[in-house]
């Protein structure tokens, strides 16, 4: 006679199959033979149960779940800025005379370090000639650096919690060359020439010619890019460092 199978309180019919967990099991003669495959395991998380594999923001940190156990990047958030007795966000920024300062996640300011007043062009090279000619919005780079890894370094968007994306173009000041999780870009956030990808990337506006592009913006294989000079006259604007621009360039230090 068939015999039944007996399985945590459930009674099942010979050759009947039924499901536990991601395996599945058949009763056969009396005895339950199971498949053994590893079922992938969630994570509990502050209430929240994530998906093996998941990936998710905590305040500016990104957290994965993997077999079970979450783990977080150790960015340092929300630290504030000390600056001539006063404290500053995250984030915000504030004038030093010609200069812009920014908050960075780590507690410390970084602040542009253009030479006041004046600017340069190719015809027009700085007063100081121990200061150096950077183009419109040009960092200057780094002096200290903050060490990659306080940074929740990243490589590609997947590892990057919603609404961000894995860039290597961003101002954090980093020891080592390290793409980072950003905030995705949207309509109006791109530098002029760019569009925002469905991606949250920013990438050059697409052409057939020069004159789908901004002033001072060349096409170069279906691009808009910086056009090429020599001399202020060749732009609509001024030469600085071999590129059009609207406005000159700056004069500054190089970084401590």
């Amino acid at each position: 006679c068939a015999q039944t199978c007996e399985y945590e309180g459930t009674t099942y019919a010979d050759g009947e199959s039924f499901e536990v967990e991601c395996n599945t099991c058949t009763c056969a003669g009396g005895v339950v033979s199971c498949t053994e495959m590893a079922c992938a395991q969630t994570c509990e998380y502050e209430g929240t149960t994530y998906a093996d594999g998941e990936s998710f923001a905590v305040e500016c940190n990104t957290c994965t779940c993997a077999g079970g156990v979450v783990s977080c990047t150790e960015m340092a958030c929300g630290a504030a800025c000390e600056w001539e007795g006063e404290s500053y966000a995250t984030g915000e920024t504030w004038e030093v005379e010609c200069n812009t300062c920014e908050c960075m996640p780590n507690g410390m300011p970084k602040c542009t370090m253009m030479v006041c007043p004046g600017g340069c062009t190719v015809e027009t090279p700085c007063d100081d000639p121990m200061a150096l000619c950077f183009s419109p919005g040009q960092s200057i780079g780094c002096g200290m650096c903050m060490p990659s890894e306080m940074a929740g370094t990243c490589e590609d968007d997947s590892e990057c919690g919603p609404g961000s994306v894995c860039s290597g173009d961003h101002d954090m000041c980093l020891c080592d060359p390290s793409a980072i999780c950003i905030p995705a870009c949207t309509a109006g956030s791109c530098d002029l020439g760019e569009v925002c990808g469905e991606d949250g990337h920013c990438t050059a506006m697409s052409c057939q010619a020069a004159s789908e592009c901004p002033a001072n913006f060349a096409c170069d294989a279906g691009g808009c890019l910086r056009a090429s000079c020599s001399a202020s006259d060749q732009c609509e604007g001024v030469c600085v460092k071999g590129k059009c621009h609207s406005e000159p360039g700056f004069c500054s230090y190089p970084p401590p």
